[in-house]
């Protein structure tokens, strides 16, 4: 089972490893935040049923359903921040496998409390299972990311990458098609309880696999098992020094500082800073994902049926998977600059079309409310495309090893924090003020974060990491940079001794 699941660097093998493992790693958080869109109404009773199985007959007003299931929605965001923060100490400490395998337990666990919660009309079960496979799907979407980046080889980890966010909207299709009344969105119980079979298998295939190469050698030191690490997944070669010296240029003396000095050099570091700022601006281009993957049935209620805006948010996500199937093809081919602002452009463009045709179809024809759809169809194309998949792995690209989980934590933090906020109050807002609420709420927040990456984003692909640190060092601090260019050449050199001294220590 062990050399069955080994890519040994076919590259067929790979990209199915790669897609396997992004599907059933994501699928509790994809699955989970999708089928509450299409399942809207049915959730509305169930909540309402067991407000009024505990005494209230006359059940639970509107205006209260509103803030009581954007609540629970949304409550994921803060479940899930606790898990981003907490990944660091896991992947630094225990490994990526290690952390990956824990964490699909934990979602799991949180899969079966949210399906008893719909069993036994008890709400209160549902969200806290959300909040627990929230907390782990933290952990483990960041780990996952990590896991595929340093498995693969150079030339494939923008593919392995984004294969990560096309894995989570093909399960969203899945999601979101489970929530159809025609399917399991009449049945709450098969809804909900449909995520632990996947779950087990997504805790079950992270066993035989082997332990990521990089953190092998650069946090553990154990250059043997490095070297079996890459022969199980990049197949065998006639001389692995210069891969091991490749590693090793991301590693220094420095690995293992304390988490608040690794912290203060993010922050006042000022390479590490821009690279900060570079994540967080990539990932509020795609803020606006969540609250249309929640709630564009609800939206769309505006202007059509209930059946025909199921329908209408099922082809959003439809749009969206084929979209990202098409960028994985390219994404190696154009670049993650290129692709990831022309993307955000057309994307913003989509939400700005949305209020024009949502006004026009009030004021003058309701015939231009097909014209929502079409906008929303378009930003799901471009976000899947290329969007939303590199702005989620283009952090971990800017940083050596030894800053990279977390920078990805405070990076996933931020968006999420933001994400929460805005989620929140997206519903509210809409029926308040209908679609002018994406102006302040998105559509400036993404223009600011367009401009800022059109003057600062560099160019990662097809580059090994060292290199693009290098290049950022030089931009932010050119007498820095040619001191370290200086010491690189015996750096790699003693740490690779380093590795050999310990080596040769485990095996007296």
């Amino acid at each position: 089972m062990n050399m069955f699941l080994a890519p040994q660097g076919r590259t067929y093998l790979i990209v199915t490893l790669s897609a396997t493992l992004s599907i059933l790693v994501n699928f509790q958080e994809a699955y989970s935040n999708s089928y509450p869109n299409t399942a809207y109404y049915s959730f509305q009773t169930y909540i309402n049923e067991s407000y009024i199985l505990r005494g209230n007959v006359d059940g639970m007003s509107e205006d209260m359903y509103t803030w009581v299931w954007s609540l629970i929605l949304n409550i994921w965001f803060l479940g899930y921040l606790f898990g981003v923060f907490f990944t660091p100490y896991m992947t630094d400490n225990y490994g990526r496998k290690t952390s990956l395998i824990l964490a699909n337990m934990v979602s799991l666990l949180g899969t079966v409390c949210c399906a008893t919660g719909i069993s036994t009309m008890r709400p209160e079960l549902f969200f806290l299972g959300r909040i627990v496979a929230s907390a782990s799907c933290g952990v483990s979407f960041i780990t996952l990311i990590l896991f595929l980046q340093e498995t693969t080889p150079t030339s494939m980890r923008g593919v392995a990458s984004f294969l990560s966010e096309t894995a989570f909207i093909f399960v969203s299709v899945i999601g979101m098609g489970c929530g159809l009344n025609a399917i399991f969105g009449l049945d709450l119980y098969k809804l909900v309880a449909f995520a632990i079979i996947p779950g087990i298998a997504a805790v079950l295939i992270m066993f035989p696999l082997k332990e990521t190469p990089k953190f092998l050698l650069i946090h553990r030191k154990d250059k043997k098992a490095a070297i079996e690490a890459l022969k199980y997944y990049r197949g065998y070669a006639k001389n692995y020094d210069d891969i091991i010296a490749n590693i090793l240029k991301e590693c220094d003396d420095k690995l293992h500082v304390p988490l608040w000095k690794a912290l203060n050099d993010v922050l006042f570091t000022p390479h590490l800073r821009k690279a900060l700022l570079l994540g967080i601006a990539s990932l509020q281009l795609v803020v606006g994902i969540w609250p249309i993957v929640y709630l564009s049935t609800d939206i769309l209620e505006t202007h059509f049926s209930n059946e025909t805006a199921q329908y209408a948010s099922f082809a959003f996500i439809i749009a969206n998977f084929l979209a990202s199937t098409f960028g994985l093809c390219y994404v190696d081919q154009f670049g993650r600059r290129p692709m990831m602002l022309g993307a955000g452009i057309l994307n913003t463009g989509c939400l700005i079309s949305y209020i024009v045709f949502d006004r026009l179809a009030g004021s003058v024809s309701h015939l231009y409310r097909y014209g929502c759809v079409a906008s929303l169809i378009g930003f799901g194309i471009t976000y899947g495309g290329a969007l939303g998949p590199i702005a989620i792995f283009i952090s971990s690209e800017l940083v050596a090893q030894r800053y990279r989980s977390l920078m990805q934590s405070i990076v996933f933090g931020m968006n999420t924090s933001i994400s929460f906020v805005l989620s929140f109050v997206t519903l509210p807002m809409y029926k308040l003020i209908s679609a002018w609420s994406f102006i302040p709420l998105f559509i400036i927040p993404s223009i600011l974060a367009l401009t800022y990456l059109y003057r600062n984003l560099p160019e990662t692909k097809g580059r090994e990491i060292h290199d693009i640190v290098a290049e950022m060092i030089q931009n932010e601090n050119p007498i820095l940079f040619a001191r370290k260019r200086v010491a690189s050449r015996s750096l790699s050199t003693v740490t690779m001794e380093s590795c050999l001294d310990e080596e040769s220590e485990k095996s007296a």
